[in-house]
């Protein structure tokens, strides 16, 4: 057993402290784990239970330097997989592939219509699912401020027999190969 730290319960909450101030900082800007629930990454991540490692700096990281006037950063780029607080809830975070970057232009299939194509405005990323048929994304509540990235997707820790670095956008996925043309979004939210 260690011994006391030195102060007595003054010096006991002065390492608590740091304790609790070094956590936080690692979760909030270093490393972290979240696992993965809903149906919107399918096939690249399981419905439940796929664990990955988060780069929580990322998101800061690309904000400081596109707001400095680097566009060719690449800290976030096209076919990363990311985090970020749901547009309608930001109580809820949610997982999606990024499929645009500001100034980019995306085709939307919308379920009645013509598509329409959309430029990403400054400040904004376009966010979607690999499973376009059930996911809610930018195709359901448009661009996403950059703001609501929470972080970056670096690989998968869990389960032990898919252990490693995600794989590219299926093909049938929104953000997929040029040419290819989605499924429209689903009707009613689908993933939580």
């Amino acid at each position: 057993m260690l011994p006391p730290p030195a102060g007595g319960l003054v010096g006991l909450a002065s390492v608590a402290v740091r304790v609790f101030a070094a956590s936080y900082l690692l979760n909030t800007y270093g490393v972290n784990v979240s696992q993965a629930y809903g149906s919107s990454m399918i096939p690249t991540l399981a419905t439940k239970g796929d664990v990955v490692l988060l780069d929580m700096s990322a998101p800061y990281r690309w904000r400081a330097a596109y707001r400095y006037g680097d566009r060719a950063n690449t800290v976030l780029a096209v076919g990363d997989v990311v985090t970020l607080s749901k547009p309608t809830d930001r109580r809820v975070s949610i997982i999606k592939r990024i499929g645009g970057m500001p100034g980019d232009t995306v085709t939307v299939e919308r379920p009645a219509g013509p598509p329409e194509v959309l430029t990403v405005p400054p400040g904004h990323v376009w966010v979607v699912g690999d499973n376009a048929a059930a996911s809610i994304d930018c195709r359901y509540y448009g661009p996403v401020p950059a703001a609501l990235l929470t972080g970056k997707v670096l690989c998968r820790i869990w389960p032990p027999s898919a252990v490693g670095t995600l794989p590219p956008a299926p093909v049938d996925a929104v953000g997929g190969r040029e040419g290819e043309t989605p499924p429209p979004p689903p009707t009613a939210p689908l993933d939580r």
